[in-house]
């Protein structure tokens, strides 16, 4: 039982008495904490934040076991796999297209130019590796 003169108990404050929340903007494009929370999860680090040529390499070697594609149809399986498009500005290209030509050695494929079509006209499949090295054929 508590003592008589004890101050009455004392509930949650008064809603007017709490402050104001604080709404301000996020700076520098940085989502909100929602809007983060509604992209999709997946079981890698998000490609748009830097992601690494050597998870570059494997993962393009992922989805290029089964055979060869063109440039476009790589984007959309990628995108489509790891939710997120290759940024191939991060590694200094203009383009996938550019990308694909420019690194390809380096990334363990082997592309072919079939026609100036764009990402179209890019053929792409895995490198051969050399018997002696166990790498790529240099270009």
């Amino acid at each position: 039982m508590p003592p008589l003169n004890a101050p009455p108990p004392r509930g949650p404050p008064s809603p007017g008495a709490l402050p104001m929340p604080s709404f301000a903007p996020r700076r520098n494009g940085r989502p909100t904490p929602r809007a983060a929370e509604s992209r999709p999860v997946t079981n890698h680090t998000s490609f748009a934040h830097h992601t690494s040529a050597a998870v570059m390499r494997e993962r393009l070697e992922l989805l290029l076991q089964a055979g060869g594609m063109d440039g476009s149809a790589l984007g959309r399986a990628y995108k489509k796999r790891f939710g997120g498009e290759i940024n191939h500005q991060e590694f200094g290209c203009a383009s996938l297209r550019e990308l694909l030509m420019r690194h390809s050695v380096a990334a363990g494929l082997s592309v072919t130019e079939r026609d100036g079509r764009g990402i179209r006209g890019v053929w792409v499949t895995l490198a051969e590796l050399s018997p002696s090295t166990g790498e790529a054929p240099s270009a």
